[in-house]
Formats: structure tokens, C-alpha cells, sequence
């Protein structure tokens, strides 16, 4: 039985994951058993401060996407019949491709291929506001898996913040990347659109947990600019009664998948999303953050 503090007290302030493993690895290799368990409730080896930290897992990078864990991944059947039975409203295209669930897994980066001229937004509402309120007291920067170098937008926390404080500035700042209003969703498409990882984009799916009517608002907005064929939402998806509890989950395929993606910098799901479309080898480039 080994304890987390057996390990995590020896180490610095917020290490970075290259750090953490060679100290588990010295400790294990220090151990002549077979079998080790955690203490239970001792804490976990990768905890939240990691995954929410600017460059703490950059330098692990390599050798984690080249593993199993990620080349070997793949969605459930239940997740991959529900994108199934709604690739026609999600992605129209006069272009025939097989159903996902017809076909044997290989691996990840074959199967969940781009959907080319898919542009995927991803728009937290509701209580996420109050979320974004924290994040700014606290002078919160992007999830780690947000903030590699070559992904274009990048976000510095605004100087003047304090304690559990900031100014209205700020605030407005940070409102501005994790909570936007209509009018600075249909700017960043604008601009995102003229790119060259966008080009030939047709249409867009909105990740979203919005209010339907807040919802259909949007939606109109972004057809107004005659750019996008069609503009679905998580709204109009058609599931089963299982496949509603894992709703989220289809939502991270088709943000996986895109051939474009703006999300929010501060949101664990748009940070998982971009960890597998760059395991994918999908350009960098084309994803942005409001």
C-alpha cells in the first residue's frame, strides 16, 4: 500500500506530469512486489491543478499520444449509433460514407476521420456564468491541453486581478472567452471562417446546454450570414432514452471530428476534445477559443 503523500510531498508546488511520473517510477521501481495499491481517499497521482495548468503536460505529449490509451481509443456503440442516426442533420453531404457502427475498429485516427466542411462551436450557458465569475476572481488561465504553442488563440490572465478579486474590466474580459454573447459568437465565426484550416466550411454544429430559445436566436444569427448551409445544435439531436445519458458524449465525436473547432479555453471538454482531435494529428490551427 502506498500513500499519494508518499510521493506528492517530496514534490514541488504544481509539478508538471513529467515530474510526477519519473518520482511514481523511482518509488515503484523501489518496490520488489508485483502488486501495489493506492491508499484509498490518499489523493489522486493527476489531479485538477494539472489539467488546469498552462504547459504542464506538453513535455509528456509525445510519448502519451503514441500510447494505447489514446490510439486505441474509442467511443462506445451506444455514442457511435447515436452520431449515426444523426450525421444527416449534424453533417449533409452529398457524399456517401459508411455508418461507424458497421465497421471494425482499427484505431482511433482511422476511424473518427475529418468531416470535411464542418465547422463545431462549443457554447456553455446557465450556471456557467457563475463558473466563469470564479475564474476570473481567481485569474484562471485555459486548460493545459489548451495552451500548446502552436494552437493561434492564446489567453494571458489581465493584470489587476487579486485575491479572490478582479476589476470590471476584467470581469468583462474573461466574460468575453468563457460566457460570450450572441453578437461575439457570430464574430469569431466570421473571423475563424476566413482562415485556411476553414476553408470550404458548411456547415455548423453548436455544442451547447443553452435555453432552446437562446438556442433558435443563435442559430438565426449565424444563418443570416448566408455563409453556412445549415446550423444544427445538441437541441435538435434525435437520441433514445439511453443515448441521452451520454449526450455529451456525441457531442465530443462530432467536436473530435470537425474540420474546424472553436470552443471555450476554460471548459474540461473542450480541452479533452482538442487532446483528441491533436492525437488525431488534425491541424493545430484549426482550433480557436472564444
Amino acid at each position: 500500500m502506498i500513500s499519494r503523500g508518499e510521493v506528492h510531498d517530496a514534490l514541488p508546488s504544481n509539478p508538471p506530469a513529467d515530474v510526477i511520473i519519473d518520482k511514481w517510477l523511482e518509488k515503484l521501481n523501489s518496490i520488489d512486489d508485483p502488486c501495489v495499491e493506492i491508499v484509498e481517499q490518499s489523493g489522486v497521482l493527476f489531479d485538477f491543478w494539472l489539467f488546469g495548468s498552462q504547459g504542464s503536460i506538453e513535455n509528456i505529449w509525445d510519448s502519451f499520444s503514441s500510447s494505447p490509451i489514446m490510439t486505441h481509443f474509442g467511443w462506445s456503440p451506444l455514442v457511435e449509433l447515436a452520431f449515426d442516426t444523426n450525421r444527416d442533420l449534424i453533417h449533409p453531404t452529398p457524399v456517401w460514407e459508411p455508418f461507424l457502427s458497421t465497421q471494425p475498429f482499427r484505431s482511433n485516427i482511422e476511424r473518427y476521420t475529418m468531416l470535411h466542411g464542418l465547422l463545431v462551436l462549443h457554447v456553455r450557458r446557465g450556471d456557467y456564468q457563475d463558473h466563469c465569475d470564479h475564474l476570473a476572481k481567481w485569474s484562471s488561465s485555459y486548460m493545459s491541453f489548451n495552451t500548446f504553442p502552436d494552437i493561434p488563440d492564446r489567453f494571458s490572465p489581465p493584470e489587476g486581478g487579486g485575491w479572490g478579486e478582479n476589476t470590471p474590466e476584467n470581469m468583462d474580459i474573461y466574460l468575453s472567452h468563457c460566457f460570450p454573447s450572441i453578437e461575439q459568437i457570430v464574430a469569431k465565426v466570421e473571423s475563424v471562417r476566413t482562415t485556411d484550416a476553414a476553408a470550404g466550411l458548411q456547415n455548423i454544429y453548436i455544442m451547447t446546454n443553452g435555453a432552446v430559445p437562446w438556442v433558435q436566436e443563435l442559430k438565426d444569427a449565424l444563418k443570416k450570414s448566408g455563409h453556412f448551409t445549415s446550423v444544427t445544435s445538441s437541441r435538435d439531436m434525435v437520441l433514445n432514452w439511453e443515448q441521452k445519458y451520454v449526450a455529451q458524449a456525441v457531442d465530443m465525436l462530432i467536436g473530435q471530428r470537425a474540420q474546424a473547432f472553436i470552443g471555450n479555453g476554460f471548459s474540461s471538454m473542450t480541452s479533452n476534445i482538442n487532446m483528441l482531435r491533436m492525437a488525431n494529428k488534425f491541424r493545430r490551427d484549426s482550433i480557436h477559443f472564444w
